[in-house]
């Protein structure tokens, strides 16, 4: 392209990851919270105020949202830009104990090696900076799935529990697929459940009276998805990071392509969780799910699948210990 110029004129080159950033922020602002109380409502939330007044507040954009944890949120916006390990030790070493658990993850039996790391920096060049971003994100949520009073506590409490398991079901079975990055599995399986945290956190201000546990626990599998979704997207994450929440438990879900992606690994991981619980009779056989008729090598039939993760039972229960302290 050419341009001629009358008069003098100043050129200004912005660089691109300026614009991204700023391109990002724009997306962020304009994405409006969904309506809620348009979703279908079981009956027994047919009459209840906790249930509306935060569909209600989420909808008008006044609900308050947790805060993207510090530290990561520091790491990715240095990310935009180029750094080595060394600014990003820096970064990541502002928060003592966040560094002290990377370097336990660093030696976890989710990465089986031989040779354990000592520090923080030798932690991030074994993993890679982008697994560091996802894993410094995903251990500074369990700081997010917090209260005060007793009984939502233990709501949280249980709902970390079960999004750490799935975290690292999932990252087992991206390993053993060989089709998507074990790293962004385990992200992806963690921020499932996200959108249960501003709920729980409303009804812990709520005045109880006007609401017991089953309403709590009714509410949740509808609210958790779009909010989740929404909280995301608002955070800057990816595309394929923000549909999770909505679709992870979607088992007839289909992308559409043949090749297994993230959906589909967390949606496997997703079913497998259930196995053992009251809640696998309501699950269908996993040869039904389309994520299933992805392996086409058959590296997962149903019994190799579960004998993947029996085979795994000790390296998932000592990850989640790691990522649970």
């Amino acid at each position: 392209m050419v341009a001629n110029a009358w008069t003098d004129v100043w050129v200004l080159r912005v660089p691109t990851v300026i614009l991204q950033q700023y391109d990002e922020k724009s997306k962020a602002e304009t994405i409006a919270p969904p309506d809620l109380a348009r979703l279908p409502v079981p009956p027994e939330l047919g009459g209840s105020s906790l249930f509306y007044v935060f569909c209600r507040t989420f909808h008008k954009g006044t609900l308050e949202l947790p805060a993207f944890p510090s530290v990561a949120f520091k790491l990715r916006q240095a990310m935009h830009e180029e750094i080595d390990f060394v600014k990003a030790t820096k970064i990541v070493q502002m928060d003592p104990a966040l560094a002290t658990k990377l370097i336990q993850v660093a030696n976890s039996p989710l990465y089986l090696t031989a040779n354990r790391v000592k520090t923080c920096q030798s932690a991030i060049t074994r993993l890679g900076l982008v697994a560091t971003r996802n894993l410094i994100f995903s251990m500074g949520m369990k700081g997010l799935f917090n209260a005060g009073s007793p009984h939502i506590i233990k709501l949280m409490q249980d709902m970390w529990k079960r999004s750490l398991q799935l975290s690292v079901i999932s990252s087992v079975l991206a390993a053993k697929t060989g089709q998507v990055d074990p790293d962004k599995a385990l992200l992806g399986g963690l921020i499932v459940r996200i959108g249960a945290i501003p709920f729980l956190s409303f009804a812990e201000n709520f005045r109880s009276e006007y609401h017991g546990s089953a309403e709590l626990e009714g509410a949740l599998p509808i609210i958790q998805g779009p909010v989740g979704q929404y909280m995301l997207a608002k955070w800057g994450f990816a595309d394929e990071y923000i549909e999770l929440p909505l679709i992870a438990e979607q088992w007839s879900y289909s992308s559409g392509t043949d090749r297994l992606d993230l959906a589909d690994v967390v949606r496997l991981a997703a079913w497998h969780s259930y196995v053992g619980t009251p809640k696998m009779g309501d699950l269908p056989p996993i040869t039904e799910l389309p994520a299933y008729a992805k392996l086409k090598d058959a590296t997962l039939t149903p019994e190799q699948s579960l004998q993947v993760l029996y085979d795994a039972k000790e390296q998932i229960a000592e990850t989640m210990k790691v990522f649970g302290q």
